[in-house]
């Protein structure tokens, strides 16, 4: 079995180790990435790649097509502190989405609206996690955490009961967790402490009023987890938007607010991690826009469809109106407090990108083989 490891932001995408009889019976691999399962498919020519992918194939075309001098690269060992990290990491953004559905209303049959990539098991874990959470606004900040809180522990407890601990070798070589390693962190104080401070972050922001921040607003509506697949004529760029925001009504023409939830540290030194930053951050940008151009700025509300969204769009080409901002949430473990990063794409900003992403395409096309044995 390929050892290859796709990665989405927060979300990891793995050949995992019990679909090994399946390859040894003949029958398909499968990719998996929380509880999404599709089948790797290769069409023509495109690279198959994802925003994360960036991390290691953008310092290997540097040094080897450009004879950049990078300096040392960051370690990228999955060791147990980047097991526990990744784990918390995929805990708290599922924490993040059943507590944004509390606050719209989307609770217990109504989920389904809001997570328009969504499986059936997916659609019937949130089910159950926010049955009976009818919160209204009136209610204040107190009542509101109290809600979360108990929907937090709720899912906590529902993910441990649907584990199956069992004692697999070799998982740290392909980047795997292991199950008993998780079920450790699902059962921890830590994990538990982190989702509380979330639920209080959320408390406070609701009541806030913060103009800018849409997702804490209850006049807005958004979906969750959304897949998206992007096809350039090079490239084929698979995507998970955290979430998108829209007004619920508005007399001007829509627009949407994309975030992204970022648990792990905001920290660039180097001028290589800066520049990985800033590509990923305007590649995702640039999925973004052509999600929301395509599917959230139309009166009726984005259709179900529990998979992929596919969208053709050439890497030169510019929507006709880019009415979508971008922004990371920061997600402070020590402090349970969030702060935002909007990536800024100005005129200067968006053409230089554009320059980037044909080169990168290309030298991704002329690399594939080399690129595809990174971690």
């Amino acid at each position: 079995m390929s050892s290859e490891r796709l990665q989405d932001g927060q979300g990891y995408f793995f050949e995992l180790p019990n679909f090994l009889e399946l390859e040894a019976t003949g029958g398909k691999a499968t990719i998996k990435t929380g509880f999404h399962d599709c089948e790797r498919k290769e069409k023509g020519t495109r690279v198959q790649t994802t925003i994360s992918n960036i991390e290691t194939w953008y310092p290997y075309l540097l040094k080897t097509v450009l004879d950049k001098d990078i300096g040392q690269e960051r370690n990228r060992e999955f060791t147990l502190s980047t097991e526990r990290a990744s784990v918390i990491g995929e805990e708290l953004h599922r924490g993040d989405v059943v507590f944004n559905l509390i606050c719209e209303g989307c609770v217990g049959p109504l989920v389904k609206r809001s997570l328009p990539s969504g499986k059936k098991d997916e659609i019937t874990l949130y089910e159950f996690v926010t049955e009976g959470l009818n919160f209204y606004p009136k209610m204040g900040p107190d009542e509101l955490y109290k809600y979360l809180v108990y929907a937090w522990d709720r899912y906590l407890q529902l993910r441990i009961d649907s584990q199956k601990p069992q004692a697999i070798p070799m998982l740290s070589e392909i980047g795997v967790v292991n199950p008993l390693r998780r079920m450790e962190i699902l059962r921890g104080d830590e994990l538990r402490w982190m989702g509380m401070a979330l639920a209080a972050e959320w408390s406070c922001k609701y009541y806030e009023g913060n103009k800018e921040e849409w997702e804490y607003r209850p006049d807005f509506e958004s979906v969750n987890e959304v897949l998206v697949v992007i096809n350039t004529d090079r490239l084929q760029i698979r995507s998970r938007l955290d979430r998108v925001t829209r007004p619920r009504k508005t007399k001007s023409k829509l627009s949407a607010q994309v975030t992204d939830l970022k648990t792990g540290s905001n920290r660039a030194n180097s001028w290589l991690e800066k520049e990985v930053k800033l590509r990923q951050g305007q590649l995702a940008w640039f999925v973004a826009s052509r999600f929301v151009s395509k599917h959230m700025l139309g009166k009726k509300w984005i259709e179900h469809q529990g998979e992929a969204y596919v969208i053709n769009a050439s890497a030169g080409a510019k929507v006709k109106e880019d009415r979508s901002r971008f922004f990371y949430r920061w997600f402070n473990r020590d402090t349970g407090r969030i702060e935002r990063e909007e990536v800024v794409m100005d005129e200067v900003a968006t053409a230089d990108f554009y320059e980037w992403l044909s080169w990168y395409s290309e030298q991704a096309q002329i690399h594939r083989r080399e690129l595809k044995k990174l971690r």
